[in-house]
C-alpha cells in the first residue's frame, strides 16, 4: 500500500511540474495570442466599397499631388508650349511636377490604357516621386496618377503641348482607369498598380506573375515580368528582358530580348531603367495603397452597421502597417546589386529636404536589402500624415514600443533588425 501511496504521490507531483511548465509556456505566448485572438476575424482584409457615398471619391474636390499644377499648366501662355519635339515637351512637364528623369522605369508589356500603343520597340515610361506617377508612350498621351490622401489615386489624362498650340491641351479626370486601378489587385480602393506577367512575343501576356497585391513583399523571382533592366547581371533569375514562349506541350520557355536602344535614344528621355528604381518603386507603391486601405475601412468602420468591428479593423491597419513600414517581409536580395552608378541613387538620397526627419531613411543598400535601415520613409509623407490622428497615435507609440523592444504584443514585428537600425530610427522618431 505505501509503494502504491509513492507511485500516487509521484504521479501528482509530475502532474503538478508539467501544469506549471504548460502555464510558463502560455504566459511567454499569451501577449501574442491575445493579439492574434482580437485580429481573428481579420485575417484578410476588410471589404471595401470605393464608391459608398461616405467617401465621396467621384464628387469630392480632389486635393491630390496633380491638381494644383493642372491649375498651373492649364494658365501657360502659347509662347512658353512651343517645344521642338515630344521629348522636349515631355521634360519640362516632369519639371514642372518636379520629377527626375532618372526616375524613369520602361516597360514593354501591354498592361495599360494605351496597350496597342507599347510594344517591345516602343516601351512605356514611368517617371514617379513620392506622390505622383506620370506615365508616357511615344507617340500617345500622358498618363498621371495623383494622390489625394483622403480619397486614394485620381487618374489623368492628357496631350503633350506642341509647337503651335495656343493653349494647353485640355486635362481631364479618367474613369476608365479605375476598371484596373479599384479591383481585387489594389484591395478595392482607388490605388496603384504595378504589373509583373509574362509577356507574349506578338503582345499580350501568357501568364501573370504576381496576381496579389504589389509591394516590397513579391520574390523577386516574380518581379520585373515585362520590364526592361539595363544594369542587371544575366545570371539572376527573374523575367526582366524576357518574354514567353510556348511549346508544343503547353510549356512557357523565357527567351530573353535586348532593349531597343535605338528607339530608347530617340524618343525617351533616358536610357537607363534601373532595378533599383523598380524596387524602390514597388516599396512605395504597396505603402500608398495600404494608408489608402487604412483610410478607406476607417471611414466605413464609423458606419452604425460595422460599429462592432471598428477596433477590429484599426488593429488590423495598424499591425498590417507596421509590419510593411519595418519591411518583416521584405525577401533578401538575389545579389548585391551596386549602387556606384546609379543615377537614380543619387537622385532619390540626396534631392528631398533635410528638415524631414524621416529622409534619412533614404539611404540606399543593396547589399542584402533596399534600405541600409528598415523603416519607411513614407512615414514623413502628407499620406501618412493624413490618417486620422488616433489611428497614428497608436501606430506610433506601437512603433516606438517594437523598435526599443518594450511591446510584448508585436515586438516580433522587429525581431529582425540590427541594434544600429534600431538606433537610428528611434533618434528619428524622436525629432518627429
Amino acid at each position: 500500500m505505501s509503494k502504491c501511496k509513492g507511485k500516487v504521490l509521484t504521479r501528482f507531483y509530475i502532474s503538478i511540474l508539467n501544469l506549471l511548465s504548460h502555464l510558463s509556456f502560455c504566459a511567454t505566448i499569451s501577449a501574442e495570442e491575445s493579439y492574434q485572438t482580437r485580429m481573428v476575424n481579420y485575417c484578410e482584409p476588410p471589404t471595401i466599397d470605393f464608391e459608398n457615398k461616405i467617401h465621396q471619391y467621384y464628387t469630392k474636390h480632389t486635393d491630390d499631388s496633380f491638381q494644383k499644377v493642372s491649375e498651373f499648366l492649364a494658365q501657360k501662355s502659347p509662347n512658353e508650349l512651343q517645344f521642338d519635339s515630344e521629348k522636349e515637351s515631355l521634360h519640362s512637364l516632369l519639371t514642372d511636377l518636379n520629377i527626375s528623369i532618372h526616375s524613369q522605369a520602361l516597360v514593354f508589356s501591354n498592361t495599360s490604357l494605351q496597350l496597342s500603343r507599347i510594344s517591345q520597340k516602343n516601351p512605356r515610361a514611368i517617371f514617379f516621386n513620392d506622390n505622383l506617377y506620370v506615365g508616357y508612350v511615344p507617340g500617345g498621351f500622358i498618363e498621371i496618377i495623383g494622390i489625394d490622401p483622403q480619397i486614394g489615386a485620381i487618374p489623368y489624362v492628357f496631350k503633350l503641348p506642341q509647337k503651335g498650340d495656343l493653349q494647353y491641351p485640355p486635362i481631364r479626370r479618367s474613369t476608365r482607369c479605375m476598371r484596373c486601378h479599384a479591383t481585387k489587385q489594389t484591395g478595392g480602393i482607388p490605388g496603384l498598380l504595378l504589373s509583373s506577367v509574362i509577356p507574349a512575343e506578338t503582345g499580350g501576356s501568357l501568364d501573370n506573375l504576381n496576381p496579389g497585391t504589389p509591394g516590397h513583399h513579391i520574390p523577386y523571382s516574380k518581379r520585373f515580368g515585362g520590364w526592361f533592366l539595363t544594369n542587371q547581371p544575366d545570371y539572376i533569375n527573374n523575367w526582366s528582358n524576357s518574354i514567353g514562349m510556348m511549346n508544343q506541350k503547353g510549356q512557357i520557355k523565357q527567351k530573353k530580348i535586348q532593349l531597343p536602344e535605338d528607339n530608347v535614344s530617340k524618343y525617351h528621355l533616358s536610357n537607363k531603367s534601373e532595378m533599383v528604381t523598380h524596387i524602390v518603386m514597388e516599396h512605395q507603391i504597396g505603402f500608398t495603397n495600404l494608408c489608402i486601405s487604412a483610410q478607406f475601412a476607417l471611414r466605413e468602420s464609423k458606419l452604425p452597421k460595422n460599429k462592432s468591428t471598428k477596433h477590429q479593423v484599426e488593429d488590423y491597419f495598424i499591425e498590417q502597417l507596421l509590419r510593411y513600414s519595418l519591411f518583416v517581409d521584405e525577401p533578401s536580395l538575389p545579389i548585391p546589386a551596386g549602387q556606384e552608378t546609379s543615377t537614380f541613387v543619387t537622385y532619390f538620397e540626396k534631392s528631398y529636404p533635410k528638415k524631414n526627419p524621416f529622409n534619412l531613411f533614404r539611404k540606399i543598400d543593396l547589399d542584402t536589402r533596399l534600405f541600409k535601415t528598415r523603416c519607411s520613409y513614407m512615414l514623413g509623407s502628407q499620406l501618412f500624415k493624413a490618417l486620422p490622428d488616433d489611428f497614428k497615435n497608436s501606430f506610433m507609440i506601437s512603433l516606438m514600443d517594437i523598435v526599443s523592444q518594450k511591446n510584448t504584443e508585436l515586438s516580433f514585428l522587429g525581431s529582425h533588425l540590427e541594434d544600429d537600425e534600431r538606433e537610428r530610427i528611434l533618434n528619428t522618431l524622436s525629432q518627429k
